[in-house]
Order: C-alpha cells, then structure tokens, then sequence
C-alpha cells in the first residue's frame, strides 16, 4: 500500500535524481547523466546542433583560436568534475561559456557544478539557458532543468517539461508517472487522477496506478471512490488480502467502524491462518479501547506460525521492551504473548533470544540464561547472544559456567576481547590463578581503541599476578592503570591496600587510599583499606572510625569483622576482638590464624 507510493518515486529517482530526498542524490545522478551525455557524444547519437561529436562548439563564424580555447577550458571542466573538484569545473566551463556564449553544453555543465555547490538559483538560470540554446530539446538537459524546478517547488514548471517530454515521446510511461507524481508533491490531485487516468487508457490498467487514485481520493475525503476502486481490486483478484486490509482502513479514515469491522471478519472468514489480518483485526480493537479482544487477536496472530517472527519481535520490542514504566498489566501481557511466540517458533533462535531479554531486564537472569542457551542450541554464532549469557553467569556469580561457557565463546569467536575478560574473571574467582593471568594477557592483546576496557584487563592482571605472588608485575599493570587514569578508584584502592598487607611503601599506600576514599566516601570496601593502613600503621582509634564505617555498610564481611577484631585488640578491648573474629569465622573467613585467634584471645603473630 505505502510502498506503492514509494515505488513510483523509485522510479523516477532511478534515471536523474530526485531532488525531494536530498542534494546528495542529485550529486550522483547528475554525475552519471554528465557520463552519459559525454557516452552519447562519443558514440555519435544525437546531440545538440551547436556541437560536433566531440561536444565541441561549431557556431558559424567561431574562430579556430577560439574553437581551441573553448575546447582547452570545456574540457578541463571535465577532469576537475570527474575529480570533485567542483569549484574549479564551474570556473571552466564559464570560461568555456564566455568563449561561446550560445554552446548548450557549457551551461548544461555550468548546471551540474552549480548544483553540486547548492548554488541552486544559478543552476536553475544556467540550466534554463541550456534548453533554450539546445533546439533539439535534449532530454537530458529538460530533465536538469525538471529535477532543479522540483527541488525548488516549481511544480507547474516541472510540469511543463514532462509535458514536452511526452510530446517528444508519447509511448514512455515513466514520463507520464513522474508527471503525476510532480501534481501530486504540489497537492493538485484533480491532475495527478487526470494524469492515472490517462496512463489507465493509454497502457491499460493496473493495480499500482488503483491505488495512486485510492490514496489520492483517500487524501481529499472522497472515501466513496476509494471504496470503489478497492472493490474493483477485491473483484479482479479476490485472494489479494491486502487489498481487503486496505478497504478496512478506508472505512475506518471515513468514520465507518461497522464496515471495517465487517471487511475483518469477512476477511478471517475467508482465510482465519491470516496473520496480517489478525494483526490488523488487533490494532482496530486497540483504537477503539476494546483491550480484550485487541490482545486476543494479538495472541491469535503470536501463535500463528505462518505470521513472520520479525513482526512479532518488532512489536514486543516498540510496545513493550522499549516501554518505560510499563504497567503489571502489559508486563503479564508482555510474557504471555513472547511465550506464544517461543510455542509457535520452537527452533528459532531469535525467538529465544527475545524471550531472553525479556528475563533479562527483569533481573531474572536464571530464567534469561535457560533462553540464551536455547537460542544457541539452534544458532550458536550470535555473538550477542553469548554476550548476554555470559553477563547472566557473571550476574548470577556461577564462576564454573561464565567459565565454560566463555571457553566455547572462545573458540567461536577468538577476537572478541569481552570473551578473553570473562574467561579471565571467571578464572580469578576460581583461584586459577595462572589460567586467569594467560587469557587476561591474550585477551589484552586484543583490545583496540577501548581505553576502559583496557583498564579492566590491567586491573585483573593486577590481582592474578598479585594472588601468584608475583608482586613485581602486580605492581606494574597497577601503575599502568594509575599512568593511563591517575583517579582510578578500585587501582588505587586494591594497589594500596596491597601494599599495607606487604607493609610495603606505607606513604605511597596511605596516599592512594585516602584519593579513593575522597572519591567514593560510602564505598565499604574502600573504607576498610583506609582504616586498615591506619592499623598498620599504628593509629588504632583513627583506624577504628573507618572500619565500623564498613561494617555499617556490609556487616557480614568476614574479612572486615576480623580487621575490626584486630583493631580492638589493639585498643585493648580483648572482649570486642574476639566476638568479631569470631563473626569473621561465622562469615565463612578462610583466615589462617583465625581459629587460634579466637582461642588464644589474642593476635597471632
């Protein structure tokens, strides 16, 4: 129906251009015509009278100095066109045209470079002088000159060439479908029919100019006309559905539910399997505020497995993902009908994946992940889908799968650095230290252009060399990060608190935290490095502050309650230090000297 529309403006966009879309198309149209006026010349068609097959000028009485001249700077003007260089074509060939003023060739060009420079009124007054020099009305320069009047509006004078371009050659019809299409962009559609009408009688009729007058008649409220030409469609090819879906919309525009109701039912009668009727039927509904019967015409088609997955995805994702603030009544419907979809498309791998998303982005990423891994069942070569499965591992902290799973992604796609950085994390929480520290390195090595995630690699190269012991490159991917982001907060906490544990640099450490924690003040876990060097370093009341501060944030952090255990021993409060190491114990620590600790009630060196 729209793409009608659409197709006849192809068609006149093909040849020359259509100045109504953008001066980008008319840049490359004219191109080609200038390529092909030049063909034309070449391979002696017809051309102007005031040129030979050269394009050169031969007005009587041009002297053969002047005949040079004109040749030199018309030619010139070529090259630089062909090379872009618009500017200097259009110096060219106005020097080309000041040698003979009355050669049509020199202002068709002096057109084309006028408007590649959006000099638009000097083309239209070189493109005009064009066709009045050239008596042979080359079409060539009456379509410039046509495609320059539309972009300026100039309706009725583009109308008047495509007129004279049917007079030249009556048995065209794009002629006389641009010349439609040209009343019809200037809003005088009593012609545009005139015009259908006469393409009806002179090339016989057809389906495509029917619904140019449809729409036309549709556009000026003539809705019994419209009518009347879709029943004429419906009688000639009555299983055109359609046509039937477009009646209905014309009942509708002219107020007429009754009738459109009736075309819908009359129409599923016909052919209930169809899916865009049923779409069509559930969209009617939905304008009229009938919720009920819309969404059960809109399951009906979700369920229809003849009905393109596309729509159905497109729909949920316009109507429901993109949503926000959607409502637990569309939330339930957005479940049902992706539910419908994945019935009706079993072995659809985008199915699936969009039924995935929608967990997805409630959070509940088990249910995502069950749909991911079945999306890939079917297709296991979208990257996005793995990508979402493996932030679904990594959400749902399940180290051993983010691990498998980004091995297999591995294999599929071996130049993806997010693969290498999951890969590498999972392993790092599995304690595989060295595994961890060899994809890390190979995925690095990957990363172009990605400043973040180049810093996210440096820091978990950090930790896995650091937990190997390996302290040197630890330290050194930890100033990497510093060199390339002196206000990393989580390099300049981790490196710190790093250091504190080696009693190492202890300045340099206090330094970094207290720049961490000024960045991130309620961050726990930073507050507990900064208390900790304080602890190390001896200042025990200051160090207290800061590491209840954590508690208060995360208070079943074992490392943290066995820190503030430390810090009370320290102040002597024997009593406190053991009721939090032993909160540490209840919290899952793995701390070595823990257990003596709590028995001995006191620091173990």
């Amino acid at each position: 129906m729209v793409m009608v529309e659409n197709n006849i403006w192809q068609r006149d966009c093909i040849v020359h251009g259509s100045f109504e879309k953008s001066m980008k198309n008319i840049t490359l149209i004219y191109f080609l015509l200038a390529l092909i006026s030049l063909s034309a010349c070449n391979t002696g068609k017809k051309v102007s009278k005031d040129q030979d097959s050269g394009g050169r000028s031969l007005k009587k009485g041009l002297s053969e100095i002047k005949q040079h001249q004109f040749d030199q700077d018309f030619f010139v003007g070529i090259d630089e066109k062909l090379a872009g260089n618009y500017q200097n074509a259009l110096r060219d060939f106005e020097a080309a045209a000041k040698t003979d003023n009355n050669s049509a060739s020199a202002y068709y060009e002096i057109a084309n470079a006028d408007v590649e420079l959006s000099k638009i009124d000097d083309a239209e007054k070189a493109s005009e002088r064009a066709v009045t020099l050239d008596k042979s009305q080359n079409k060539w320069y009456l379509l410039q000159l046509s495609d320059i009047y539309r972009f300026e509006k100039k309706w009725d004078k583009a109308a008047g060439i495509y007129q004279k371009l049917i007079t030249n050659e009556p048995d065209n019809p794009e002629y006389y479908f641009r010349l439609a299409a040209i009343y019809e962009a200037g809003n005088n559609s009593a012609e545009a029919i005139k015009e259908y009408d006469r393409i009806d009688k002179k090339f016989g009729p057809s389906e495509e100019v029917a619904l140019q007058k449809h729409k036309l008649y549709v556009n000026e409220g003539k809705y019994d006309k419209a009518v009347e030409i879709l029943n004429k469609l419906i009688e000639d090819d009555p299983d055109e559905t359609s046509n039937y879906q477009l009646l209905a919309e014309t009942w509708l525009k002219a107020g007429n539910e009754a009738k459109a109701l009736e075309v819908y039912n009359n129409l599923l009668k016909k052919n209930p399997d169809d899916g865009q009727s049923q779409l069509a039927l559930a969209e009617f509904y939905y304008q009229k505020g009938d919720h009920t019967n819309a969404f059960d015409m809109l399951k009906k088609a979700f369920g229809n497995s003849k009905l393109a997955i596309d729509q159905k995805i497109k729909i949920l994702y316009n109507d429901y993902l993109m949503q926000p603030n959607i409502d637990k009544e569309d939330k339930d419907d957005e479940y049902i009908l992706a539910k419908t979809m994945v019935t009706a498309h079993p072995s659809d791998a985008k199915a699936h994946a969009i039924y995935g998303d929608i967990f997805y982005l409630d959070k509940k990423y088990d249910s995502a992940r069950i749909e991911y891994r079945r999306s890939l069942e079917t297709k296991k070569d979208i990257f996005s889908v793995w990508q979402q499965l493996l932030q679904c591992d990594a959400e749902l902290k399940d180290y051993r799968s983010l691990a498998d799973e980004s091995e297999k992604a591995l294999e599929l796609f071996p130049s993806q650095p997010i693969v290498y950085f999951m890969d590498g994390v999972s392993n790092l929480q599995l304690k595989n230290y060295k595994k961890a520290a060899e994809v890390l390195e190979s995925g690095l090595n990957q990363v172009a252009d990605n400043k973040d995630l180049e810093l996210e690699f440096d820091n978990n190269l950090a930790e896995a060399y650091y937990r190997m012991h390996d302290y040197a490159k630890s330290d050194m991917y930890f100033e990497k990060v510093l060199d390339k982001d002196p206000n990393n907060t989580l390099a300049l906490n981790n490196y710190a608190y790093y250091l504190s544990v080696r009693n190492e640099r202890m300045d340099k450490a206090e330094a970094m935290s207290k720049k961490s924690l000024e960045k991130e003040p309620h961050n726990a876990s930073y507050l507990d490095t900064y208390g900790w060097i304080l602890y190390q370093r001896g200042k025990y009341e200051e160090a207290a502050k800061y590491i209840i501060q954590s508690l208060d944030i995360e208070k079943d952090n074992a490392e943290v309650n066995e820190h503030y255990g430390d810090v009370e021993y320290k102040l002597g409060k024997v009593d406190t230090a053991v009721e939090y190491w032993k909160k540490a114990k209840q919290y899952g620590s793995d701390s070595p000297n823990l257990d003596k600790k709590i028995s001995n009630q006191k620091i173990v060196e």
